[in-house]
């Protein structure tokens, strides 16, 4: 690798696939280990790529701390026993855009490249990793309007004296399960949606706060 992380022409590159996922996202469509797993083996396959490990861990995103087997890839990165870290999706590394530019500057520094399926960040190559650090400020900036936008819908709903802090007993009503299913689309996760739900002053079917079990059920109606 040379010292921009990208490789150079013609070598073979030795590749580890990170898979993370948290307690409430097991068995989930799209982010089960397996499938993290499937789609980045094809994603090294097709760059001609050789797998070297593949590294699954159940652990929380927020940080990447703690996290024992991201810990190991890194070490194997840093080595030079692999060239590369391919990920399926940005928050499967990290959901701390500060965490994220350390892991590309550290790629950067030590000749490695840093590979995510969703958004597409590839910095084997000069405009991967330039595009890299945009995806971060956006992914960063998205998170702070959503959680912008809840804070104005629940301010709203105060004000018009219809917020609710879930402890009527009432029915899941279409527009509160269509917006979960909204939520949904967007890739939130059940904790999300139910945490969201709550600044939002959405009543929950049963007294109480909104559950992910809840949430799951609603998501399963359709």
């Amino acid at each position: 690798m040379t010292s921009s992380g990208a490789p150079r022409s013609g070598m073979t590159i030795s590749a580890l696939i990170y898979c993370r996922v948290s307690t409430e996202e097991q068995g989930m469509s799209g982010f089960s280990l397996e499938h993290q797993a499937d789609v980045c083996a094809a994603a090294a396959h097709g760059r001609g790529w050789d797998v070297r490990r593949t590294l699954r861990e159940r652990a929380s995103g927020k940080s990447t701390a703690h996290r024992p087997v991201l810990a190991s890839a890194l070490e194997d990165l840093s080595s030079g026993a692999a060239g590369a870290l391919i990920v399926s999706r940005l928050d499967r590394l990290s959901r701390s855009t500060a965490d994220f530019y350390m892991l590309m500057d550290r790629a950067a520094k030590e000749g490695w490249s840093l590979v995510c399926l969703e958004p597409a960040v590839d910095m084997s190559s000069p405009f991967g990793r330039a595009m890299a650090g945009m995806a971060a400020v956006f992914a960063q900036l998205e998170r702070e309007l959503i959680s912008q936008r809840q804070r104005d819908s629940a301010a709203i709903r105060k004000a018009k004296g219809i917020y609710s802090n879930g402890s009527e007993r009432r029915r899941v009503d279409e527009g509160v399960a269509r917006e979960i299913l909204r939520m949904r689309g967007r890739g939130m996760s059940y904790v999300k949606i139910a945490r969201a739900l709550e600044i939002e002053g959405y009543r929950p079917p049963r007294g109480g706060a909104w559950s992910i079990s809840t949430v799951r059920a609603v998501i399963s109606r359709g």
